[in-house]
């Protein structure tokens, strides 16, 4: 149950920091290494791909039950 709602969590909030990142590059281009922005999608992706395959293998979570 925690282990979903924290992957879950941490998936979104990297998410929302890569988008305002984006966001932020596009309106004023500073020297950000592109490996920034590949970890950050990585990072947003991997929980919620870990999420997914958890929900793949048990079924349904017994928390939105």
């Amino acid at each position: 149950y925690i282990a979903s709602l924290i992957c879950l969590l941490l998936g979104a909030i990297f998410l929302l920091i890569l988008l305002v990142s984006l966001v932020v590059e596009w309106i004023e281009p500073s020297r950000v290494p592109r490996g920034y922005f590949l970890f950050m999608l990585i990072a947003s992706i991997a929980p919620l791909l870990a999420t997914l395959i958890f929900v793949l293998i048990n079924g349904r979570p017994e928390w939105l039950s």
